[in-house]
């Protein structure tokens, strides 16, 4: 059989054989980034992750059959180097057997030779919650794109969404959404958690969803949650570095240019840090749930259950109001397919009109 009949039509990624120094096939298949389309080439570089454990293991082993070293051996007799945050009594047989205790020293999908740096062992990684239902898919789009469109090079989005229901189809434009440098999660989110809350079938639910940020995410010790109907229009490392240790969230608010519609007494919020630490230590969510207390929105609830909010302004982060912006509509028409559906224009117009009322 033809190694060509071998590989699938569908098949995103290089192929190169080597025997005895010489090249007897090599391929290039897909895209490198399926949502600008950019293919795959010779110079693409890939995320390997685990892949080279077993490469590493037969080295090793090699060694050992040599007499070089051996299974017993530890770091501090092997490498003469200083040991700052790994114990230099690590054997090589802890090595191999992925039972040293030493944590991934940063996240695999984002290393550097696929264009992001690490500072000081750390990436900019940034948790971000869009909650959303079928209502808002457009805006939580534009927002996403917006999002990973100003982010600083160095800067990784790990980007959640939280639902209660979105297509297949959807989800595929969601994920075309995401590069090498940002990655999209999808959260089923079951409502009946909400059902004792009098109010919430009449509020505006997908909001609610950000109250369970801390129980299932549990890896981050502060997480942003973004509304779905914004435009950012800067990279959110600073914000996200905001030291808000003493507080259980930071509300970044949004004001309307129109004061009669949203004055400063009642501002609009759309972009909250939160203290998910602080807040799991509190038993924010059990608390919340044994609460009699009736409340008619999440951020209601924000309000009147943390003790200490800090408030900042959304200003420098995002456009609260798009005024026909020919930036916003640039980035609206750029948008994977599965979210330009019939009559895209007229619907664009109008959701741009939107926001002039």
């Amino acid at each position: 059989m033809d190694i060509k009949e071998m590989i699938d039509i569908n098949f995103r990624g290089n192929i190169c054989i080597v025997q005895n120094g010489k090249v007897l096939y090599e391929r290039e298949n897909g895209f490198a980034d399926l949502s600008n389309e950019i293919p795959n080439t010779v110079e693409t570089k890939f995320a390997s992750a685990s892949a080279g454990k077993v490469f590493v293991a037969v080295g090793i082993l090699h060694l050992i059959e040599q007499k070089r070293i051996k299974l017993d051996d530890t770091l501090g007799m092997l490498l003469d180097i200083p040991f700052h945050n790994i114990d230099k009594d690590v054997t090589v047989k802890q090595l191999l057997t992925h039972t040293s205790g030493i944590p991934d020293y940063f996240d695999e999908n984002v290393i550097k030779i696929l264009g992001c740096s690490v500072q000081e062992g750390n990436m900019n990684k940034i948790p971000i919650v869009f909650a959303i239902d079928s209502s808002v898919i457009f805006s939580a789009a534009v927002a996403i794109k917006s999002l990973v469109s100003n982010a600083l090079e160095e800067t990784f989005y790990d980007i959640h969404i939280f639902h209660n229901g979105i297509s297949h189809k959807i989800k595929t434009g969601f994920d075309k959404l995401s590069t090498q440098n940002h990655l999209i999660h999808f959260h089923y989110i079951n409502e009946d958690i909400f059902s004792d809350f009098k109010y919430y079938k009449n509020s505006i639910r997908f909001e609610w969803y950000k109250l369970l940020i801390p129980d299932i995410l549990k890896e981050y010790d502060k997480v942003i949650s973004a509304g779905p109907g914004i435009y950012f229009k800067k990279d959110l490392v600073n914000l996200y570095n905001m030291d808000i240790s003493e507080c259980e969230c930071c509300v970044a608010e949004a004001f309307s240019s129109d004061k009669s519609i949203n004055n400063l007494q009642n501002p609009q919020v759309e972009v909250m840090i939160i203290n998910c630490k602080k807040l799991r230590e509190e038993d924010f969510l059990q608390t919340l749930l044994k609460s009699e207390q009736e409340y008619k929105s999440a951020q209601e609830i924000f309000n009147n259950q943390c003790d200490k909010i800090l408030r900042i302004s959304a200003d420098r982060y995002v456009y609260k109001q798009i005024q026909n912006s020919a930036e916003f509509k640039n980035i609206a028409e750029s948008l994977p397919k599965e979210f330009l559906c019939r009559g895209f224009t007229d619907f664009l117009q109008e959701y741009l009109a939107g926001f002039k009322r």
